[in-house]
């Protein structure tokens, strides 16, 4: 009998660690998604008092370095890692590469050239680049630190009320404190290994999500001109007021509703005339 009962207990056993679904972790890059708001200075507000901050870093080739200079490379990033307050993940992100500012800039420099050979260059160098741009889509690689701070309310009795409370109020407050330093130690353990790293600003943010959930229409479509068409409006945007001012009805209707509030005074003057 206790023979059986064991092997039923055994069985069972086997069976939920068999059949046992492993939680899945969340994605870290998904959750960008959906933010409630982005500070001008790129500080992502997420839900359940979740902050995140993006920096981009301009990476270097190992391969043309020595083997100290990796050592002191990996070691610096090491450190940094180490010495960190919140958690971070690290995405490296394959893009089209955009020369159209390029194409542009230099388009604009062949139209002011001082010199006709300046010019001549310019015009060269931008038909160029504009059949390379059209022939093949060329990919470029883009290297992002994603920090991370989830506020929790520490548990602790020997903490006052007060606190807890003046830490409630203060949560974006402590976030961005704790987030910025964690930027300002791996700046200043990664710059003198050649590592720049830049904090993306709310467009720039944007951007990065943009190219991220549409990368094929992002090599085509900038998000300025995705916005200017209405691509992520609910509801299109109202084209009266634009058209009233095209039209010059601006004027007519400020003058009509002068003429109608003259009107309507008057009879008020009258009725009171009566009145009295």
């Amino acid at each position: 009998m206790f023979e059986t009962i064991l092997s039923y207990i055994i069985i069972a056993g086997l069976a939920v660690f068999l059949f046992k679904t492993r939680r899945k972790p969340p994605d870290k890059i998904s959750e960008l998604f959906s933010f409630r708001k982005i500070a001008p200075d790129g500080l992502i507000d997420l839900d359940g008092r979740r902050f995140r901050l993006v920096l981009e870093v301009d990476p270097i080739n190992l391969a043309l370095k020595s083997a100290g200079e990796q050592n002191a490379v990996w070691n610096a990033f090491r450190s940094a890692v180490a010495s960190l307050k919140c958690n971070l993940t690290l995405l490296v992100q394959t893009q089209y590469l955009d020369l159209s500012e390029y194409i542009r800039q230099q388009k604009a420099f062949a139209e002011s050239a001082p010199t006709e050979e300046l010019q001549d260059t310019a015009e060269r160098l931008v038909g160029f680049f504009r059949q390379k741009f059209e022939e093949s889509a060329h990919r470029t690689r883009k290297y992002y630190i994603i920090l991370r701070h989830d506020y929790t309310l520490e548990r602790n009795p020997l903490i006052s009320a007060r606190r807890k409370k003046e830490e409630k109020e203060n949560i974006e407050l402590i976030a961005r404190q704790e987030l910025e330093d964690s930027r300002n130690i791996l700046t200043a353990a990664l710059s003198p290994v050649g590592l720049r790293i830049t904090q993306l600003t709310r467009h720039e943010v944007l951007q990065m999500i943009y190219r991220t959930l549409c990368r094929q229409l992002a090599n085509i479509q900038p998000i300025e001109k995705a916005d200017y068409a209405e691509a992520f409006c609910v509801v299109s945007r109202s084209a009266t007021p634009l058209i009233k001012e095209l039209l010059g009805g601006e004027e007519d209707f400020s003058e009509e509703e002068t003429e109608g509030e003259s009107k309507k005074n008057s009879n008020k003057e009258a009725l009171s005339t009566r009145n009295g």
